[in-house]
């Protein structure tokens, strides 16, 4: 893996989940490993992603900030599929959002 490129991974994610939480709120983080794939799970106490923009947010350009650009999550996708993985929203709802990251481990060589 690129330690840059999973360093700007997460940063795009947490600097989302701090904006959705106006600075007041929880991000926490959770893994699993199942099948040789590394799951993270990212989960904010945020506002949520408005509806109508749920199926556009990983498009580019896609954002409902005033001053965003609407790259964060383009880049972070890219990045994951890069590497191998891929990252889903599991849920959203004016409680929080909910990411997953998807990474396939190399196999142990005996």
């Amino acid at each position: 893996m690129d330690e840059k490129q999973v360093k700007q991974v997460l940063h795009n994610l947490i600097r989302n989940s701090s904006d959705a939480m106006n600075g007041k709120g929880t991000i926490s983080f959770r893994s699993s490993l199942k099948d040789n794939v590394y799951n993270l799970y990212i989960t904010d106490t945020g506002n949520g992603i408005p509806e109508f923009m749920i199926g556009d947010i990983f498009n580019p350009f896609a954002t409902s900030k005033e001053t965003g650009t609407g790259l964060g999550l383009t880049i972070v996708q890219r990045i994951i599929e890069n590497h191998k993985g891929r990252i889903e929203l599991l849920s959203s709802s004016d409680e929080g959002t909910t990411f997953c990251i998807s990474l396939p481990l190399p196999l142990k060589k005996d």
